[in-house]
C-alpha cells in the first residue's frame, strides 16, 4: 500500500489522503486556469476576437460538456424525456457557469448579479426547450443532435444578455 505524506500547514485530521488529494486538484485547478488564460490572451489577440468573447465561449464550453453530458445520462441511462433531460443538464451547469462568467468573463467584483443570471438563464432555459421540442417534434432531428443545435442558438443569446444586463457595468 502505498503511503502518501501528510499536508503540512494545516490540521492533517484522520484523513491526510484526502487532504493531499485536495491539494493536489487545488494547484491543478489554478495550474489549469493559468493556462487558460494565457490561451485566451493569446487566441484573442491572433484572431482579433475580444478576450471577453473568448472567455465567454471557453466557460461556455466547459458548461456545455457538463449539461451536455448530464443531458446525454438523463436520456440514455434514466429514460427520462428529452425535455427533462435539458432541464437536468441546465440545473447541474448553472452554478458553475455563473461562478465562472463572473469570476473570469466579466471579472464581477461585487455579489448580487446571480438574481439577474438565474433570470436570463431561466429565460434562456424555456427558448432552449421550445427550440430543443421544435427541432425533434416538428423538423424530426434526434434529440441528441436538436440539443446541439439549440446550444449554438442559445450562446449569443445568453453572451448579450450576460454582458449588458447581468454584469452591465
Amino acid at each position: 500500500m502505498v503511503r502518501t505524506p501528510p499536508f503540512h500547514g494545516g490540521n492533517t485530521g484522520s484523513n491526510p489522503v484526502g487532504v493531499t488529494i485536495y491539494f493536489h486538484f487545488q494547484l491543478s485547478l489554478s495550474c489549469f486556469l493559468m493556462t487558460i488564460s494565457s490561451l485566451v490572451k493569446d487566441l484573442a489577440g491572433r484572431y482579433h476576437i475580444t478576450r471577453q468573447a473568448l472567455t465567454f465561449i471557453i466557460v461556455g464550453g466547459f458548461s456545455t460538456i457538463i449539461s451536455y453530458s448530464t443531458f446525454i445520462i438523463a436520456l440514455h441511462q434514466f429514460n427520462v424525456h428529452y425535455l427533462i433531460a435539458n432541464l437536468a443538464g441546465f440545473c447541474l451547469s448553472i452554478g458553475f457557469n455563473y461562478q465562472c462568467n463572473k469570476r473570469f468573463t466579466f471579472k464581477a467584483q461585487e455579489s448580487g448579479y446571480f438574481a439577474r443570471y438565474l433570470s436570463l438563464y431561466l429565460i434562456s432555459l424555456a427558448l432552449s426547450s421550445a427550440l430543443l421540442r421544435f427541432f425533434v417534434e416538428l423538423c424530426g432531428i434526434i434529440p441528441e443532435i436538436s440539443n446541439i443545435i439549440t446550444i449554438v442558438l442559445i450562446t449569443a443569446f445568453n453572451f448579450f444578455g450576460a454582458k449588458f444586463v447581468v454584469f452591465k457595468k
